[in-house]
This record gives C-alpha cells, sequence and structure tokens, in this order.
C-alpha cells in the first residue's frame, strides 16, 4: 500500500527555538543555524508490482508513478527494495522475491521476470523515472520483516537464507517456536545482509537507503534488547561507511543519504 508522511516534530519546535533565542541573547555574534528543508516522504512497499500487468510492464509503471506524482505532492520516493533477505530487484547477493517458483503467473513475480526480460528492474526503473521528476529515491531495507510465521519454503516472503540456518533465529524467552526473525547479535546475518545494501549502494543510482526498523521491531531477544543494542548501534555505523566508501555520491554531490 503507499502512503505519504511528513515528519514534523511539533512538541519539541518549542523548546528548540528558547534555547536558540536564549543563546543568541548571550552570544549574539553566533550565527543561525543552517535551516533544513523537511523531506515529504513518499512510501511505496512495491505495489506497483503488485498491480503491474505480466506483459510489458514498465509502461504501467511509469504511468503508475507520474499518477502519484500528479496527485501528491512530496520530495522523496521510498521504495521496498528488500525485506531484508528477499529482494524486490534483480539481485545477485540475495534471494529475488518468488525465485523458487518454476512458474510466473503470481502476483509481483509476473511483472518482475518480464522486467528482467527486457534488461531491467523495478529499483532501476523506479529510480530513473522518479529522479527525472526531481524527486529523491530512497531504497527502503526492512530490517526484520517477519510476515512469515514459520520457516516455510513454499513462502515467498521467506528466504532460503533463513531455511537454510535455522541456528540463527532469535530465541525468544518465552520458547515460542513461531518466531522467525534473525538474530542480528550474529556475525553472519550482519555480513550477509549489509553485502545485499552494498549492491544496491554500488548498482543503482538510489540518492541512498532508508532503514525501516519498524517492520519488524525483533533485532534481538526480547529480554537482551538493551544489552545488544550497541551491536545495532556498531552495525549502522558500519553501513555509513560502507555507503561513504563506495564511491558513489547523489547527483547533487552530495553522500549518499541515509
Amino acid at each position: 500500500m503507499t502512503a505519504v508522511g511528513q515528519r514534523r516534530h511539533v512538541n519539541r519546535l518549542a523548546p528548540i527555538v528558547f534555547l536558540a533565542f536564549g543563546t543568541l541573547v548571550q552570544q549574539s555574534g553566533a550565527a543561525d543555524p543552517p535551516k533544513r528543508t523537511p523531506r515529504t516522504v513518499f512510501n511505496d512497499d512495491a505495489q506497483v508490482l503488485r498491480e503491474a500487468p505480466a506483459k510489458d510492464p514498465a509502461p504501467y509503471i511509469k504511468a503508475w508513478l507520474d499518477r502519484e506524482t500528479a496527485a501528491v505532492p512530496f520530495s522523496t520516493f521510498v521504495f521496498l527494495a528488500s525485506t531484508p533477505d528477499i529482494c524486490f530487484f534483480d539481485t545477485k547477493v540475495g534471494e529475488e522475491y518468488g525465485a523458487r517458483r518454476k512458474t510466473s503467473d503470481h502476483l509481483y513475480i509476473r511483472a518482475m521476470r518480464a522486467l528482467k526480460k527486457e534488461n531491467t528492474d523495478a529499483l532501476r526503473l523506479v529510480t530513473d523515472h522518479m529522479q527525472a521528476k526531481g524527486k529523491e529515491v530512497l531504497a527502503a531495507i526492512r530490517m526484520s520483516d517477519t510476515h512469515h510465521t514459520r520457516l516455510n519454503k513454499f513462502d515467498d516472503l521467506c528466504s532460503q537464507f533463513a531455511i537454510d540456518h535455522p541456528e540463527y533465529v532469535i530465541k525468544q524467552p518465552d520458547g515460542r517456536t513461531n518466531e522467525t526473525a534473525l538474530d542480528y547479535s550474529i556475525a553472519a546475518v550482519r555480513d550477509h545482509r549489509i553485502k545485499i545494501m552494498k549492491e544496491i549502494v554500488t548498482d543503482y543510482p538510489v540518492d541512498g537507503l532508508e532503514l525501516n526498523f519498524v517492520r519488524w521491531a525483533k533485532h534481538f531477544p526480547r529480554d537482551k534488547g538493551r544489552e545488544k543494542a550497541p551491536i545495532m548501534t556498531r552495525y549502522v555505523e558500519r553501513i555509513r561507511r560502507m555507503m561513504d566508501n563506495s564511491g558513489r555520491k547523489r547527483k547533487n554531490g552530495k553522500r549518499l543519504t541515509l
């Protein structure tokens, strides 16, 4: 589904303004802080792929994007690239959605495979089309999506990586057996996922990555979250370094957005 959101820190505005005013009174020579332009974000969780036809999907996708652009004013288009192990682009590192299926007559899959025959994919098509309209494009990484409730090879949202490594699944303190999120405490999990992110940053002209920690906010065992939080902090730092060291910059010369 598509959604439009604009981040507004209304509750924090008053104290921030007050503190800035107090600083200026005490230090009249201090310069005003640089103004930051807020982003208005349009989020597409690959809905356009779900709706696109199996035959010649590219014109449909472009028309879909044009329609949304005309209907809603926004600055940034966020496209779901990975969940994080299942990818909605032509990945060489991760696993493409529906890769285990032998037939193509399925939602998402039909359009994805048709685009591959045209030597492109949704991430590249969306990025090129929206940037031509002056929009910033971010590739969304769902850090721990668990729409699947068990490791099931017949579920397209369950990665082969998880099926091959059930020992990587978070061991929750209540002993539940329906957990499928992988534990970021494990180096192999972090390494696998950052390779997918690096592939996106290196091979696609996106303006950056959006790390979505809300889907589903399960990164460590529940009783170890505070203890293990520094692991995630260091991981985000590692992602930042990876992006900076990729040698790529956004078209406007600024570094890639995280």
